[in-house]
C-alpha cells in the first residue's frame, strides 16, 4: 500500500503543517509532497519534518511561521 505525506503552509496562521491527504483550500500553500510504501512511513514522516525544521530556520529574517522546531523532532 503507498501512502502519502504533505506539507502545507496555512497562510492565514502562517504555520506548517503536515498532512496525510492532499488539501485543495486556497489558503493551504503546498509546498512538499512525498509518497512510498507503509514500510516506509516512518522516513517519509521524518523528510518531511527535516523540511519544515529547514523552513523554519530558514524563514528566520523574513516572515518568520508561528512554529518552533521543536514540533518536528
Amino acid at each position: 500500500m503507498i501512502v502519502e505525506n504533505y506539507v502545507y503552509l496555512i497562510l492565514s496562521e502562517n504555520r506548517l503543517v503536515i498532512l496525510r491527504q492532499k488539501n485543495d483550500d486556497p489558503n493551504y500553500y503546498h509546498l512538499l509532497n512525498n509518497n512510498g510504501h507503509v514500510s516506509q512511513q516512518n522516513m517519509l514522516e521524518a523528510i518531511c519534518k527535516t523540511f519544515c525544521i529547514g523552513y523554519i530556520l530558514g524563514s528566520e529574517r523574513s516572515k518568520k511561521c508561528v512554529n518552533n522546531i521543536y514540533e518536528f523532532q
